[in-house]
Formats: C-alpha cells, structure tokens, sequence
C-alpha cells in the first residue's frame, strides 16, 4: 500500500516503524510533506526514492490544480503539537498558526481519500485549548468523521514500549466509509494488551522490553518507570546512531532535542502499524495477493473461468504479457509484478492510463454520468464520437467509455467501420456505473505496468524466454467488432503463426477460444500419454457461465477451450 507522510518529521511514525517490524514489503511511503531541510537529509539517506515535498499548504495548491499527481492508501501525519501539549499551560490548541496546520492535513485528506489515516499528537490534545469548547482530539475526530471516516484512538507512553521515557503520545486511526466495528470488545480497551506479543517478536533483535499496563482501562494506569534496560535503546536504534549524531548537523539545541523526540517514535508508533496490519488487513484488502475485480463489464471477460485459467499458469515465468486485455481479469487476480498490457482499441487503452494515473478526477466524471443516466442522455453521450470528440479531455474521454459500457446494451463495447459506438442503451432500472473501491484498486494493481495501444504483432520483439504471455483474442465465430477494423479467420490464422514464433522463443503461451473445429484445425493438438513435440499445444476444453454475450443464445454455460505450448510440470 501506497503512503503519504505529512509533516514527516524524519519519519518516525511511518517508514522507520514499518521497517522496524519488517512491514516495508506491503507499505511503502513514496512522498514526504517536510518543510525543516535537515529532516528532508535525513528522510532521503534512509529512504531511497521517497519524492519530498516542502511546505503542505503549497502541497495542496498543486495537488488541487493536478499538478501533483498520485493515488495513497494511506495519509500519514504528526501535525505541530507546540499548541497542543500539555506543557504549554497557554497553548492556542488547533487555532495556533503552527497546531493549525491540521486543517491543512484534513484538506489533503479531503483530496487524496485515502482509506486509512494514521493521526499523533500529544496526551494534552485531550484537554480543550485556546478557548475551544472542544478538545484539539475531539476537533481532529469531528473533521474526519464529517468526511465519512471513523475513527478510534489510544495513548501510550514511550517506555511502555521500551523506550527512554514515559512522554504520552495519542495515536489515532481513522478508517474510511465509516468503519466501525460491531461491538465496541471488538476493539481492546488498549491496543497493547492484544499485539504486545506480536509487536515483541517482530523486535527481538532490538531487545527492547515491552511493558504491559498495569491497569487495562483506557488512557489509565500507564506505567511511568522507565526500564533500566531502556538505555540500551539509544546503541540499539540502528536508524539514528549514536546520541550525539544529530549535533553534527543540527546546531540549535532545540531542534537537536527535538530530533532526539523525533528518534522515540518509532517504537509507539509500531502499535499502531500493527493494529493496521493485524486487525484490518482483510477488511482493508491491503494483502497484495488479494485479487482486484476488473472495474469495466467486457463480453468475453474471464470473470468466470478465472480459477481455471490460474491452475494452468506456468509455476514460474518472467515477464507477463497480455496483448487482447480486455477487462483484464487475469491480470487483476493474479497481480504480476511485471507486467505490460496492450490493446488495439484506443479508447479501452486511454480508460487503462486514467485509471492508473488520474482516478480521482475519472471518478468525478463518472459521478456526473451516472446523476445524468436516462434514455435521453445515453443516446446523447454516445453521439459525441460523431461531433465533438476531439475536443473531449482524456479523463471524459475515459469516463464516457465506461458510462456506455455499463449503460449499454448487455455490456457491450461495438463499433461500426467508422469507429463510432452503435450499441443501444441497456435494459437496467439503475445501472452500476462505477464502483469507487474498484477503480482505486484497479488503480494499485496498475502502478508500474506498462499499458499500450497496438495489435498483437508489437510485442513479438519484446518477448524473451520464459516469459509468459496469455491470449484472449476475438473468438472465431463469436463477437469480433470491438474495433473497425474487427477480428476475422484471417486474423486468427495469423495469431496461431504469432504464437508459433513465441513458442520458438521459449515463452509461454496460453490461449482462450471457443470451442470451434477450426481451432482444432489450426492448432496441433497433443496426443495423450507421451510428452509435447514443438508446434503442439495441449488443448483443454471448459464450460464458462456467459451472462454478457451479445447473442443471446450464448449465455448460460457454453464451451471454451483453453490451449497452451507447455505442460503441466512447467
């Protein structure tokens, strides 16, 4: 999962406590909000990659006007406490101009959506402040809640967990579209008392001791002794060094203490990261080998054949290759790390690369789509290709090309030889547009892939042994007029010499069709009981449920076949 740290500090509460427990695998921080140049130093020498950015309010300003672009599952953030503590008797809580930097954090929040946030601050935030009728917490709580999150917090003190004093820090979790748990013994009264053990084995090298409260009500009985072996904390934090090695580059004291607070974060903050991680992580679908439903309806999507495809994957292969994408069932569930997409229909392609890089912005044009939807606005939106559609935006572009292919006709994408969209409007009484969820997670599984339009040939040079590339091309006999140009036997005579020249290569091949004599007859098959010659394919025939077929004779269970130029043990 993708992290936006605010206010970042040198990064104690995110990338330093995940790598603490060994979690830098399933959650990468890619950009820092810091403003202080030492801690962006230091941000960067123990975070390779990490994009820095420096003052928040300047943020917002350009991730507002899109000029900075990206998609977080998690906001991350520490907002300046000097309001807030309880050291400071006259402190203005959330109306200092400094603590008042929240509101800025709850506007990225409002921006990014992000499905988790991740709040510290200190224990005085529990307390009113500046005048305030409400708490600086109860402020923090109120203005996530008001956009859809609920929330949930606990105290700790730094030596409970091992750490070299007993300063008390709250640490919030804010869980989006209003999470809430059944009962409220589904949350422990302190976090500790269940993930304790779980935070201690994964920092047994560190040999710190964690505490259990003496008292197991909430925000009460904390210890305040610190552990005599909590010293031992300072030589083993292998992510600051030595105590004295902030002064070489800070030299006012202030800040030096205030980096030395900065360095005790980590340990309070693993709670929280395991909390996350332990309690959430199924309701969240952050386990990146939880499968992504594709967000687009596409006849001859493998939505229903999906666990047959899988078994017949090779073990193991390099590079994956999909070059008829399609809604992309395949790729979505199995989530391969490398992998490149193509298609020959330019407007399926464009709505791939505005899912990827600009979701939100898609996701606000659905919105108007789907408020608008009758008769009357489905045969307007589909007449733009006809008059104005060089002038449409790539996002509307994108957003129209989903609006009429969950609207349309049995979930059909057709053209007519002049690349205009002739499908008529569906029968649905309220058509799923878009699913928000979908496309964010479409969004993820697609960071890194590269997405291209063209036809099947283009990726011939690009294909090297043991890669693996699945086809799913226009069936023979079947629905071929996904583009102008369309899908004929010529083209599926060419396809099989195509696949022929991979297989000469190396690579893997596996293909879907239907169940056609002419496959049989352009495919060599193996013959059972001895081992697979070059030129043969394994051929395998399964039965799919077909909901969305534009002939209606061809819904229910139909045959497919599915062929492939290796064996079972590859």
């Amino acid at each position: 999962m993708k992290i936006l740290s605010l206010c970042s500090g040198i990064g104690g509460l995110d990338h330093q406590a995940l790598q603490l427990l060994g979690l830098c695998d399933r959650y990468e921080v890619t950009d820092c909000v810091e403003i202080r140049s030492y801690r962006q130093d230091i941000l960067t020498s123990h975070n390779k990659g990490v994009k820095i950015h420096g003052d928040l309010k300047e943020f917002n300003e350009r991730l507002e006007s899109g000029e900075i672009e990206g998609v977080w599952d998690i906001v991350v953030g520490g907002s300046p406490c000097d309001g807030n503590s309880a050291a400071n008797t006259g402190g203005e809580g959330l109306q200092g101009e400094s603590s008042g930097l929240w509101f800025d954090m709850l506007r990225t929040i409002k921006l990014v959506k992000p499905r988790v946030v991740l709040w510290e601050n200190p224990a005085g935030a529990r307390s009113p402040k500046g005048g305030d009728r409400f708490s600086p917490l109860g402020i923090v709580i109120g203005g996530l809640i008001a956009l859809g999150y609920g929330c949930q917090s606990e105290s700790f003190t730094a030596s409970e967990s091992g750490g070299p004093h007993t300063r008390e820090r709250i640490l919030l979790i804010a869980y989006a579209n209003g999470w809430k748990p059944e009962k409220r013994s589904d949350i422990p009264p302190s976090w500790n008392l269940k993930i304790r053990s779980d935070v201690e084995k994964s920092r047994d090298h560190t040999r710190w001791p964690c505490h259990a409260p003496r008292d197991s009500g909430v925000h009460n009985g904390f210890p305040q002794v610190l552990h005599d072996r909590a010293e031992g904390w300072w030589k083993a934090n292998k992510f600051i060094g030595k105590i004295s090695a902030p002064a070489r580059s800070i030299p006012d004291r202030y800040e030096r203490l205030s980096a030395l607070g900065d360095s005790c974060c980590p340990i309070t903050a693993s709670f929280a990261w395991k909390q996350i991680d332990r309690y959430h992580k199924n309701h969240l679908g952050i386990d990146e080998k939880i499968s992504v439903e594709p967000y687009i309806k596409w006849i001859g999507g493998k939505r229903r054949v999906i666990s047959e495809l899988i078994n017949r994957m090779p073990g193991r292969y390099r590079r994956y290759f999909e070059p008829f994408v399609g809604a992309g069932a395949l790729f979505f569930h199995t989530r391969p790390r490398d992998a490149y997409l193509s298609d020959l229909n330019p407007e399926l392609i464009n709505t791939y690369l505005m899912v990827r890089d600009r979701p939100r912005e898609l996701i606000e044009e659905l919105e108007k789509h789907r408020q608008q939807h009758s008769t009357d606005y489905y045969y307007e939106v589909r007449l733009r290709d006809r008059i104005d559609y060089e002038y449409k935006s790539l996002v509307e572009r994108a957003a129209r090309f989903i609006y009429l292919v969950q609207a349309g006709y049995n979930g059909m994408w057709r053209e007519n030889s002049k690349g205009e969209n002739n499908v008529p409007i569906g029968r649905y009484k309220e058509p799923k547009i878009y699913d928000v969820d979908q496309i964010y997670a479409a969004c993820r599984a697609l960071q890194g892939v590269q997405i291209e339009c063209h036809g099947f040939q283009e990726i011939e040079n690009l294909v090297k042994e043991g890669d693996f590339v699945y086809i799913d091309p226009p069936y023979v006999d079947g629905f071929t007029e996904y583009t102008a140009e369309g899908f004929d036997y010529k083209k599926q005579v060419e396809l099989k010499g195509f696949c022929d020249r991979l297989t000469e290569k190396a690579a893997y091949v596996m293909i879907s069709n239907s169940s056609n004599p002419k496959i049989y007859d352009l495919y060599p098959q193996k013959e059972k009981g001895r081992n697979m010659e070059t030129g043969e394919y394994q051929i395998e025939e399964v039965y799919v449920g077909r909901s969305i077929n534009c002939v209606k004779g061809m819904r229910g269970k139909v045959p497919e076949l599915i062929l492939r130029n290796y064996g079972e043990n590859s």
